[in-house]
């Protein structure tokens, strides 16, 4: 009887698990993306992380795009370039960089 109660939890636990995280998917990734605000905090995030790899402290935007719900943000230091995507999951890559980046 033990088992079976035990068994029962664990399963329900399971269940609880796999319909949140398709839950957050759905809500999150399905949509048309993120809108700009958010797309550019995270890649500002992203950038600060990169800023001191490269002991660079003065990136600046130079441009953005959005198509099919991915953000692209250009990053500018002297001659380095840095592209940063963010997903419709918000989920940010540096997807290039330049030699002067090096």
């Amino acid at each position: 009887m033990l088992r079976k109660v035990i068994g029962m939890a664990v399963f329900f636990l399971v269940f609880v698990l796999a319909v949140g995280l398709l839950h957050d998917y759905w809500w999150r990734c399905s949509s048309d993306g993120l809108n700009r605000d958010v797309a550019i905090s995270i890649a500002n995030e992203k950038l600060n992380v990169q800023e001191t790899k490269y002991k660079a402290r003065d990136f600046f935007l130079r441009s953005e795009k959005k198509e099919n719900g991915v953000w692209m943000f250009t990053y500018e230091f002297e001659d380095c370039v840095m592209y940063i995507f963010i997903d419709k999951c918000g989920v940010a890559d540096v997807g290039g960089l330049a030699r002067g980046c090096f």
